[in-house]
């Protein structure tokens, strides 16, 4: 899903989300459209942070 097809609300709540797990390991958020948790794919350098629901929200962060 691209950025342009989510909310400012949603991006923000991702940024959040992925931040939880980053520094605590865990996040009590839920996805806002279908209320189901998240999960993180890496790929080398990058990973996918994403809705468990397929299709849903999710955002690539790309690393150096």
């Amino acid at each position: 899903m691209a950025l342009m097809d989510m909310t400012r609300e949603e991006a923000l709540l991702l940024a959040r989300a992925d931040r939880d797990l980053a520094f605590l390991g865990k996040t009590d958020l839920v996805c806002p459209r279908c209320g189901n948790g998240f999960a993180v794919e890496e790929h080398g350098n990058s990973y996918v942070f994403r809705c468990k629901t397929p299709g849903c929200l999710s955002e690539t962060v790309r690393g150096i």
